[in-house]
């Protein structure tokens, strides 16, 4: 028992260590990250690596609760619904300057990597924000 507690303890330690993070995609792969229905991304966070001169990705989604909207950071009266994917909004060796239109929110990223270009395009899944309809707990 003492050694298996033992195990444990170093495995939680190797784990907890600063700058051993584990990643959704891979180096020079593409990638697709949708969250679930009623969610979207939250946060995007990705790491360089000048060997392979790519980044890899590690996202994470909110649930919109039920009859609400996102207002600010907040959500309240609003549902998500008409998702559909933009076209590549930038090209190899290009800046990628995209902003979410207004009433849409971000759900879902497709990212392809060229080992020639040493780059990556980018599309993104939104979904139109629009009013719910009234119903308990919420203004007419």
């Amino acid at each position: 028992m003492k050694s298996a507690l033992g195990f444990f303890a170093l495995l939680s330690m190797c784990l907890m260590l600063p700058g051993v993070v584990s990643w959704m995609t891979e180096y020079d792969q593409p990638f697709t990250f949708t969250c679930d229905d009623n969610h979207m991304l939250q946060t995007i966070e990705s790491e360089h690596s000048s060997r392979t001169e790519d980044r890899v990705w590690n996202f994470t989604c909110v649930e919109a609760p039920p009859n609400t909207r996102l207002d600010g950071c907040e959500w309240s009266g609003m549902l998500t619904h008409g998702c559909e994917y933009t076209d590549f909004e930038n090209d190899y060796d290009q800046p990628l300057l995209y902003s979410v239109p207004e009433g849409m929110v971000l759900r879902g990223i497709t990212s392809i990597h060229s080992n020639s270009k040493e780059d990556r395009i980018f599309r993104f899944d939104i979904c139109k924000l629009d009013p719910a309809q009234p119903g308990p707990g919420i203004g007419k």
